[in-house]
């Protein structure tokens, strides 16, 4: 590092000639290149950890992400069915039928439905966050 250092400086040829230069100058190149490669060491041990904790963070995020999935999913079936049910329920009992009824059921249901899946949305942000 210190031969690079005195090949680029222009005023370093005169330092050279000064007696005993390359002698005083020599320890500190030792340990001038010690320190660097301790550095270097120490910055890619760093690194490393680093990237360990990238590759944590994002299993840790792609299972958030993959639960917050199937709970939706889950969710959306159990309205599909209630859904049915419903449907199964008009077409089986017509002159029974109360529509008025069965609108608030329905909107009810879908009310929590996007209650309980914005719930779920905002359980996700969080742990991403």
């Amino acid at each position: 590092m210190i031969a690079r250092i005195l090949r680029e400086d222009p005023d370093s040829k005169a330092l050279q000639a000064l007696p005993k230069f390359h002698e005083i100058l020599g320890p500190f190149d030792t340990v001038i290149e010690d320190a660097t490669q301790k550095f270097q060491h120490e910055m890619k041990t760093l690194n490393k950890e680093k990237l360990n904790t990238i590759v944590y963070c994002e299993q840790i995020l792609r299972q958030a992400e993959k639960e917050a999935e199937a709970e939706c999913i889950g969710r959306l079936d159990l309205f599909a069915k209630l859904r049915k049910h419903k449907f199964r329920f008009l077409h089986q009992q017509p002159a029974q039928f109360n529509f008025g009824s069965f609108k608030k059921e329905v909107i009810v249901e879908i009310d929590r439905l996007e209650d309980d899946l914005m719930s779920v949305e905002i359980k996700l942000q969080e742990s991403l966050s």
